[in-house]
């Protein structure tokens, strides 16, 4: 008897079976939620008919709906876009902006862009959104950085470069005329680096 409730708190603090997939489903409806309607038009009827579960289960387990859009979040937003060091920072970059592409499209990187833009009273959830944009950011930059170090690329501001090479892409996403592909991230990397190593003097100065 006496192990019995001790027990009972450990089962509790690592859910298992179906409260681990009434949860995963959850917090997947929610991002396909917020992807689809924002953060200000997230909805729990919606979101328990999306995920297949009773809205009391909503309630009970996420009394909290920002605290709900905040989880899902960094659910699936911790390891958004892994930036790969292979030594070849031209293939690492296009890969990089390949999966940039692929995500953005994605309703975790289209849920993710929601928070980021959000305008509602709820400053945190914009800020969580920055911040995981910044990591992302962070990691790209220290693999340059690494670049920079091996003579792979010339002293460059890490942060200009960031933005020279995503914000093509960004602007080619938004168009939405065609498909990104990996044609284009090579394309966009190849001028990119070029015009970088092209303008060594530059950074020197």
């Amino acid at each position: 008897m006496d192990g019995q409730p001790g027990a009972s708190a450990a089962a509790r603090s690592r859910p298992g079976g179906r409260t681990a997939r009434v949860r995963e489903q959850v917090l997947r409806a929610t991002v396909e939620v917020v992807a689809s309607r924002g953060v200000e038009g997230l909805r729990y009827d919606e979101v328990a008919r999306t995920a297949g579960v009773n809205r009391a289960t909503l309630h009970r387990n996420w009394p909290d709906r920002d605290e709900l859009i905040r989880e899902a979040i960094l659910h699936y937003a911790e390891d958004l876009i892994p930036v790969r060091d292979t030594g070849d920072i031209s293939a690492d970059l296009t890969e990089f902006l390949s999966s940039m592409a692929k995500v953005s499209r994605s309703p975790v990187g289209q849920a993710l862009m929601r928070a980021v833009t959000f305008a509602g009273e709820d400053a945190a959830i914009r800020e969580l959104g920055l911040q995981t944009l910044d990591r992302r950011l962070d990691a790209l930059q220290t693999r340059i950085d690494d670049a920079v170090r091996s003579g792979d690329l010339p002293p460059v501001d890490a942060t200009f470069l960031n933005e020279m090479l995503t914000g093509p892409v960004h602007l080619h996403i938004a168009r939405a005329r065609r498909p990104f592909g990996p044609d284009d991230a090579r394309r966009i990397v190849g001028v990119v680096l070029a015009g970088i190593r092209a303008t060594a003097w530059d950074w020197a100065t």
